[in-house]
C-alpha cells in the first residue's frame, strides 16, 4: 500500500470529453443505475430527448453520480456500443488507468464522504467536477495491480448482481403464482368463510411499555412487529421482545396472528405465522387479531393472506382516514375458496420454499456486499 501514489482525480482521465449525440440513442438516467448495475435505460432521439441527454459513452468510461453521492450508484460503461447517452447527472470520466479499479474506488465510503464533504445542497447535495477532480486517491504503480484488483471487484459486482437478480426473479415467481393459484376457479375446492376454518383467540392490549430486557419466559407479537417483518413466518420466537408476566392465554405453533391496525392501505391485515415449537410463552399484543385455525392448514391460510384477493377484501372492511382498522367480525366474514387437505399442505410447503429460495439469496447479497464494502475499506484508505 506504501508504494501506491496519491493522484488528484483530475490527473487521471479526460472528463465530460465532446461527442456527436446520434439521432437516436439510448438514455441513462440518475434513475437507472442501482449499485454498481445498469437497470435498464430509454430510447429518445434528438427532437424530444431531456436537455440532460449530453454524455455521449465510450466503452471503459466511468460515470460518476454526482447529485446525491453518497447513494454510490455509479457505473462502469463496458457496452460495445456507440448510442448510449448519460445524463449531466453523472460526471463522466474516461480513465487512463484500469477503469474497474477506477470504480472500485469511488465506491469507498471514505471517498464518498470526500465528496460529500465538497458537497452543495441540503436535500439533493451535489458536487460539481471543478471540485470532483481536485479530490484524491491512492493508485497502484502498476497497471497489472489495477487490473488485478479491477478484475477481483468485478467478479465480486457480478456475483451481488447474481444475488440480486435471482432474488428477483422468484419474488415475481411467488407473486405471479400467488394470484394464479387463488384467483383461479375450481369447482372442486368448496367456498368457505374465514369464520368456519378458524377460531380466534384472546389478544391483549400490551403496548410497548410492557417490554423488558429480562428473560422472564414471555414473549409478545406486536402488530409494530408485524408490519416491521420482524415477525413474519416464524421458526423461532428469538426475536420477539420479552414482556412482564402476566396471565394470558397463551398461543402455539401453527396460530396466525393478524394486525388490525396500518397507516397505510398496503399494510391492512398484514398477518405473522407461530411456524414452530414454542420454548416460551407468546401472547398476542397490541392491535391484533389472533386465529387459531381448525379445518384449515396453517400454512396455507397464511399464503392465502398475503394474496390481492385478501388484500383487496381488507381494504374494502378497512374503516378510518389516518389509521385503517378492521374487525374480527368482519375479518372472519372473509370468503375463500378451499381445496382439499393434501392439496393445502402442498400449496403452502410450495410457497414456503419459494420464500426459503428468497431467504437464501437475500442471506448471500448481504453476505457479499458486506465483504465487498469491508475489502473497500481496509483496500481504499
Amino acid at each position: 500500500m506504501y508504494a501506491w501514489k496519491q493522484r488528484k482525480l483530475g490527473e487521471i482521465g479526460e472528463y465530460n470529453p465532446n461527442g456527436l449525440i446520434p439521432n437516436e440513442f439510448f438514455y441513462v438516467d440518475l434513475e437507472c443505475v442501482i449499485g454498481t448495475e445498469l437497470l435498464f435505460f430509454k430510447r429518445y432521439n434528438k427532437e424530444n430527448a431531456p436537455s440532460r441527454a449530453q454524455r455521449l459513452a465510450k466503452k471503459g468510461d466511468v460515470f460518476f453520480q454526482a447529485v446525491r453521492p453518497y447513494q454510490k450508484n455509479n457505473y462502469l460503461f463496458d457496452l460495445n456500443e456507440d448510442n448510449f447517452i448519460f445524463s449531466t447527472g453523472y460526471i463522466q470520466i474516461r480513465p487512463s488507468l484500469d477503469s474497474y479499479f477506477l470504480l472500485s474506488s469511488l465506491q469507498n465510503q471514505h471517498f464518498v464522504d470526500s465528496v460529500m464533504e465538497h458537497s452543495t445542497g441540503t436535500s439533493y447535495p451535489a458536487i460539481n467536477t471543478t471540485d470532483f477532480k481536485k479530490l484524491e486517491i491512492f493508485i497502484p504503480p502498476t497497471k497489472a495491480e489495477q487490473q488485478a484488483i479491477g478484475e477481483f471487484f468485478r467478479q465480486l459486482d457480478d456475483t451481488i448482481a447474481f444475488h440480486q437478480r435471482t432474488q428477483k426473479k422468484y419474488q415475481n415467481l411467488k407473486k405471479s403464482y400467488l394470484e394464479k393459484m387463488f384467483a383461479k376457479i375450481n369447482y372442486a375446492w368448496k367456498q368457505r368463510k374465514l369464520g368456519e376454518v378458524v377460531f380466534q383467540i384472546k389478544s391483549y392490549s400490551l403496548s410497548r411499555n410492557v417490554e423488558t430486557n429480562k428473560d422472564t419466559g414471555f414473549k409478545y407479537v406486536h402488530y409494530g412487529d408485524i408490519h416491521r417483518n420482524i415477525a413474519k413466518l416464524l421458526s423461532s420466537e428469538n426475536n420477539l421482545p420479552s414482556i412482564q408476566k402476566g396471565n394470558y392465554e397463551f398461543l402455539q405453533k401453527g396460530d396466525l396472528v393478524i394486525a388490525d391496525a396500518s397507516e397505510d392501505y398496503e399494510g391492512i391485515g398484514n398477518s405473522c405465522l407461530i411456524d414452530c415449537f414454542l420454548s416460551r410463552n407468546i401472547v398476542a399484543g397490541l392491535h391484533t387479531i389472533a386465529l387459531r385455525p381448525t379445518e384449515v392448514n396453517s400454512l396455507f391460510l397464511y399464503y392465502l393472506l398475503h394474496t390481492d384477493i385478501f388484500s383487496q377484501y381488507g381494504k374494502v372492511i378497512a374503516t378510518g382516514t389516518k389509521v385503517f382498522g378492521i374487525t374480527a367480525k368482519n375479518l372472519l366474514n372473509f370468503e375463500f375458496n378451499l381445496p382439499s387437505e393434501t392439496e393445502q399442505q402442498a400449496i403452502g410447503e410450495f410457497f414456503r420454499q419459494l420464500d426459503d429460495t428468497i431467504a437464501f439469496h437475500q442471506r448471500e447479497l448481504e453476505k457479499y456486499q458486506q465483504l465487498k464494502q469491508v475489502l473497500l475499506d481496509q483496500l481504499f484508505v
